[in-house]
C-alpha cells in the first residue's frame, strides 16, 4: 500500500488546518505501539535518574549520620573520662569538707565559750588601786554572766544589772571619804554603779575601834575581752 503526497494546489477550507506554503505536509506513520514505547523508554529512563539521585542522597544522608554518631560517641567518651577523672579528685579530697565543718563548729564552740571573757586580774588590780588609804581587804568576790546563765541581779531597782559585779568586804580604822571612794571606781572604764552597801563600827581589844565596810561596782560589757569576736565581714 502507498500514499501519494500531492502540493495542494489551493487553500484549504477554515478550520482543515493550517499549511505552511512551500512546504510538504508531513504524517507520521508510526503506529501508536512505537510511539508509547518511545515514551515508556524515555520515562524509565528519568525514573533510573530519579532512583538513582535518591539513593545517592541516602547515602549521603547515612554517611553524615555515621559521622555524627561517632563525634557524638568521641565527645561521649571524653566526657565520662573528665567524669571519671572529677571523681576520683573528689575521693582524694573527700575529707576536707569535714575538716571545714569541724573546724567551723570549733571556732563557734570558741566563739561562744569565750564571748564572756572578762580579765578579771586587771579589773581586781584596778579595784585596788583606788581603794582610800588605812583600808584593808578582807574579801574579793567576783560573779559574771556566762553562755549559759545570766549576770547577777543589780543591788537594787534604781541601778541596772551589769554583766559582772565585784563585791569588796573590808575594814578601816578611820572612816574613809566614801563619796570620792565611788567617783574614783566609776571613773575606771568598765566600772559603774559603784555603792558603798554597809559601814559598820565595831571595836576589838586588840586592835581598839574599826569599820567593817560593804561595797558592790558593777561591771559593764565594756570589760569583755572580746579576744574572739568576729571582726567586720565575717560570720
Amino acid at each position: 500500500m502507498s500514499t501519494l503526497l500531492e502540493r495542494p494546489k489551493g487553500r484549504g477550507r477554515a478550520g482543515s488546518g493550517t499549511v505552511i506554503p512551500g512546504t510538504l505536509p508531513q504524517v507520521n506513520l508510526l503506529p501508536p505501539e512505537v510511539r508509547a514505547a518511545r515514551n515508556l523508554r524515555t520515562t524509565k529512563r528519568w525514573l533510573l535518574v530519579s532512583l538513582g539521585l535518591t539513593v545517592v542522597a541516602c547515602a549521603v544522608a547515612f554517611g553524615l549520620s555515621l559521622l555524627a554518631s561517632a563525634t557524638a560517641a568521641t565527645e561521649l567518651a571524653e566526657a565520662q573520662d573528665e567524669t571519671a577523672r572529677l571523681q576520683a579528685e573528689q575521693l582524694q579530697y573527700a575529707e576536707v569538707p569535714l575538716v571545714l565543718g569541724m573546724l567551723q563548729q570549733t571556732e563557734a564552740a570558741r566563739e561562744l565559750g569565750m564571748s564572756t571573757e572578762i580579765p578579771w586580774k586587771a579589773y581586781v588590780d584596778a579595784f585596788g588601786s583606788v581603794l582610800p588609804p588605812g583600808v584593808s581587804v578582807e574579801s574579793l568576790t567576783v560573779t559574771q554572766a556566762t553562755p549559759m546563765a545570766v549576770g547577777p541581779a543589780a543591788p537594787d531597782v534604781l541601778r541596772e544589772a551589769g554583766i559582772g559585779q565585784i563585791r569588796f568586804e573590808g575594814r578601816a580604822v578611820t572612816l574613809p571619804d566614801v563619796a570620792a571612794w565611788i567617783e574614783a571606781l566609776d571613773s575606771v572604764p568598765g566600772f559603774t554603779d559603784a555603792s558603798v552597801e554597809a559601814v559598820q563600827g565595831s571595836e576589838e581589844v586588840d586592835s581598839g575601834v574599826f569599820y567593817q565596810i560593804t561595797t558592790t561596782v558593777q561591771v559593764t560589757q565594756e570589760a569583755y575581752a572580746d579576744r574572739f569576736a568576729p571582726t567586720d565581714g565575717e560570720g
